[in-house]
């Protein structure tokens, strides 16, 4: 299954994690911190994480990315895909790209372990 996330929701804290509960469907026991989103990432099966407008997000956003990155060298049914530049193409078509694991000028695929 693939899912969208939009970078730009998660800049503060309490933002973040009541985007990604919600987006994802994590339990109502998600404790809302990093540590919980680690596990609960890592309980994911056949999963892709298309994040959007990654150049655009702020502050908390970055932490969440490090445990994105942390979760999918550690699940192996967790794939993430980062994209930075809204202006480099739409959604539909940065997901495309992600899709057939392609490279355009101005988006930045994820790439495990150089966070």
């Amino acid at each position: 299954m693939e899912m969208t996330l939009d970078a730009r929701c998660m800049g503060d804290r309490k933002e973040a994690h009541a985007y990604l509960k919600e987006k994802l469907d994590f339990p109502e026991y998600y404790g809302q911190n990093l540590d919980a989103l680690y596990e609960c990432l890592c309980e994911l099966t056949d999963v892709r994480l298309v994040i959007m407008h990654a150049s655009e997000a702020k502050g908390y956003y970055w932490k969440v990315e490090k445990v994105l990155a942390r979760a999918a060298q550690d699940n192996d049914g967790l794939d993430v895909a980062i994209f930075g530049n809204s202006s480099a193409c739409d959604c539909a078509r940065a997901a495309q790209l992600a899709a057939n694991e392609l490279e355009q000028p101005g988006i930045r695929p994820f790439a495990a372990g150089k966070l």
